[in-house]
């Protein structure tokens, strides 16, 4: 039985992960090492539960795959980059008798 490609092997290749949202046709497409600096190193199917479409808000028809673009689609082609990730404090508090 094949094991599922993870996000290294599809940055060892130089491709790229394309998501897509099949209800208002949205595509974005990822770098694996940006991904992986989020999530972690899984496997690329297990990506798409992890998105919501920034356009439609939806999660049900979101889809990841790894993608390798011919080298005419690399001109103009639009990559989203990790910028940062923000870590948010959220205080958690506990009502306690004394």
């Amino acid at each position: 039985m094949a094991k599922a490609p993870r996000l290294s092997t599809a940055d060892e290749f130089g491709a790229l992960i394309r998501v897509r949202c099949q209800g208002c046709r949205t595509r974005r497409h990822y770098r694996p090492l940006d991904l992986i600096a989020v999530f972690d190193n899984i496997p690329v199917l297990d990506l798409a539960p992890r998105f919501r479409c920034q356009k439609c808000s939806s999660a049900e028809f979101v889809q990841a795959e790894i993608w390798l673009p011919w080298p005419n689609e690399w001109p103009g082609l639009e990559i989203r980059e990790l910028v940062r990730v923000d870590t948010v404090r959220r205080p958690v508090w506990k009502d306690v008798k004394m």
